[in-house]
Formats: C-alpha cells, sequence, structure tokens
C-alpha cells in the first residue's frame, strides 16, 4: 500500500522503490513498519552528491578553436568554477547549444543564487571564447530539489560489497529498491540495468517463482565446528595470559577433527 501526499493510495502486491539516495536518506518517505536498522545504515553509508547541469542557447554558432573534441575545461581566475562544458548543436544553425556542469559546492552555491547571476556567469565564461550572447538558460536544480536531493551518488573508501548488497536487498520479496544507485555501472546505465534486473524479479515473483536478487560480496567461509572436549573428571580453566592457559584435568581425551 502507497500513500501519496496528494492523498491517493495505490495497493498492489508488490512495490519498486526508486527513489534516489538523496531522498532516503533525507527521511522524506516514511516507511511502515520502518526500514530496518541494517537497512537504514546501508543507505546512509553512501554518498549523495550535488551536481548542476546549466544549459546554455546562444543567439549564434560559438567558433572555439579546436572543438572537434567539444569537450573542455576552463578556470576563472578567482576560483574553479565553471568546469565543464560541451557542445550540444551539432549542426550549423543559427543558435548554439552548450551543456556546462559543476559538481560540490559550486553547484549549491549556484542552484542557491539568482539566475541573473547564473547568466551573468554564464556570459562571463563564455566571454573567454566568443562574443555571442546567451539568450536562454535552464538548470537542473536537483541538489535542493526533494524529488532528487542531489544529482548522483558515490561510494566512500570504507563502503564494500556488502554494504552494497544490503542496500539493494528487498524487503520480503515484497518491497524492491531500483535505480542508478543500485548496480555498479554508473549514471542512466547503472539506473536501466538495475530498473531491468528487479523488474525481471517482481515479474518472476507475479509468476509464483521469486527469483533470488544477486549478491556482489563474496561469500564468507562457515567457521569450522569447535574440536570436541571429553573429560571424565573435573577439568579447570584458568586463564594466565594472552599466551598462557593452565589446564588442572584428571584423564582428559580430547577428539581431534581429521
Amino acid at each position: 500500500r502507497v500513500a501519496t501526499a496528494g492523498g491517493v493510495v495505490y495497493e498492489a502486491d508488490y512495490v519498486i522503490v526508486t527513489f534516489s539516495l538523496g531522498v532516503l536518506q533525507q527521511n522524506v518517505v516514511a516507511f511502515d513498519p520502518p526500514l530496518s536498522f541494517v537497512k537504514q545504515v546501508a543507505i546512509n553509508e553512501f554518498v549523495s552528491l550535488p551536481l548542476s547541469y546549466i544549459y546554455v542557447t546562444f543567439n549564434t554558432s560559438v567558433n572555439v578553436p579546436n572543438q572537434s573534441s567539444a569537450h573542455f575545461a576552463f578556470a576563472l581566475q578567482r576560483r574553479l568554477e565553471w568546469m565543464w562544458c560541451r557542445r550540444l548543436t551539432h549542426s550549423q544553425g543559427p543558435e548554439d547549444v552548450w551543456r556546462f556542469w559543476l559538481s560540490g559546492e559550486e553547484s549549491k552555491r549556484l542552484e542557491r543564487q539568482p539566475l541573473a547571476d547564473t547568466i551573468r556567469e554564464a556570459t562571463e565564461v563564455m566571454g573567454l571564447l566568443t562574443s555571442a550572447t546567451p539568450i536562454a538558460l535552464q538548470i537542473t536544480n536537483v541538489t535542493y530539489n526533494p524529488l532528487y536531493f542531489g544529482g548522483y551518488h558515490s561510494w566512500p573508501p570504507a563502503v564494500d560489497h556488502k554494504q552494497f548488497d544490503l542496500l539493494r536487498e528487498p524487503i520480503s520479496n515484497k518491497v524492491f529498491f531500483a535505480g542508478d544507485a543500485y548496480d555498479l555501472s554508473k549514471y542512466a546505465k547503472a539506473a536501466a540495468i538495475s530498473g531491468n534486473e528487479t523488474g525481471q524479479i517482481v515479474a518472476d515473483c507475479v509468476a509464483g517463482t521469486c527469483s533470488a536478487y544477486v549478491k556482489y560480496a563474496p561469500e564468507e567461509p562457515r567457521p569450522e565446528t569447535p574440536t570436541p572436549v571429553v573429560c571424565d573428571g573435573a577439568t579447570r580453566v584458568s586463564e594466565m595470559s594472552s599466551s598462557l592457559v593452565v589446564f588442572f584435568a584428571v584423564t582428559c581425551i580430547v577428539g581431534v577433527a581429521v
């Protein structure tokens, strides 16, 4: 049963959760019963990072030397910003569209500031290359958007495949998770692969044969069975130090596993 903020209620046998990690980390979605502690820990161990795309349309074609690669970086004098840009228009039409992208604190700064300031910065950056004038600008604004709360996710150094499996693990084969954070690929490719695999698992469940989701962490070897100790008399063990154990026993028979 899924209830939306607008009061609409959906009922189904299975649910696929595709919220971004940023949304799950902000706790704007309530689960009843709540997610397990280990599931919540796994969700919060991954990092949701800010990323902004800025699409700028210029009034004329922008001719840039060596633009065959259509991919290069800038650095203004005061700090690194407007780091990457790429030309999206491939035809020699009357207008030219470029895409810039920023991440980290620069992304947050850009999305907080007025649109007029962003247009001014776009003009300043492109002024290093051309006299063309921006005539339209669009920002993705996903850092503070409650539908996203971040542009992409990242694995901190301490996170391993165990946490990744806990992040992906379905709940009682009823609630499944899919999206770019749930596959080892990146970005849209990861979202597509994860969505396809999760959809197939749910389809199998509908058919009555739920298939297990793929785990990436290697199986840990099972601990060996302790060697049994059988004594026909009282046994007393006194641990004197980390390297010395003194046994007081009467005719002990120690079973040795072969």
